[in-house]
This record gives C-alpha cells, structure tokens and sequence, in this order.
C-alpha cells in the first residue's frame, strides 16, 4: 500500500514500471503458490474485461489486500489442537523421571 501511495503521488515516476507484468512479476514470485495461481486467474480476467490491458498494480493491491483479509479472518483459521490429531499424527512425548537424581556424588 505504501508503495501504491507513492506511485500515485507521481514524484517516483519509474514505480509505473509495476503496471507491468514485468515490473510485477518478481513482487508475484514471492507470494505463496495458490496465490499465484489466484492472480493469474485474477489477472486474466481483469484483461478479458478490459481490451486485453494488463492489470494496474492498484488492481494488484486491492487483489493482495482481499486475500489477506481473507486469509486473516480468524472464523476461518483452522486451530491445530492435540485433540484433532490422530495418534500417529501427535508428537512423541519423552517421560523423564523427577525423582531421579541429575548428577550423582561419588
């Protein structure tokens, strides 16, 4: 967002270049796979929709702000207690004995 505020100010005239998909494809390399996936669905769609132009990076911006939010919604987390696992799938837990000495005294 703040660099989409800093494009948008126009005094960094070279942030224009993430309007492309060159100037934005190393910003998608970095997000998880099914959010790349997402995008170019995202992305496709926004070209069919406007004369085959390439997405704008405020389009990008919205599309990571609305995923995030989704992906943060906390009714949607899914909790990973012990009591959901399997008991192949819980942790070896180690016993140890608190009555034993730790070191012994000749």
């Amino acid at each position: 967002m703040e660099i989409q505020g800093a494009k948008d100010d126009g005094y960094l005239t070279g942030l224009s270049y993430l309007d492309t998909s060159r100037g934005i494809g190393p910003i998608v390399d970095k997000l998880p796979y099914g959010l790349q996936e997402k995008w170019v669905s995202s992305g496709s769609w926004y070209k069919e929709e406007n004369n085959g132009c390439f997405p704008p990076f405020s389009y990008f911006c919205n599309f990571v702000c609305h995923e995030a939010k989704k992906r943060n919604d906390p009714s949607f987390i899914r909790q990973s207690s012990g009591a959901n696992l399997t008991k192949q799938e819980r942790l070896p837990v180690k016993s140890f004995n608190i009555n034993k000495p730790i070191c012994s005294v000749l």
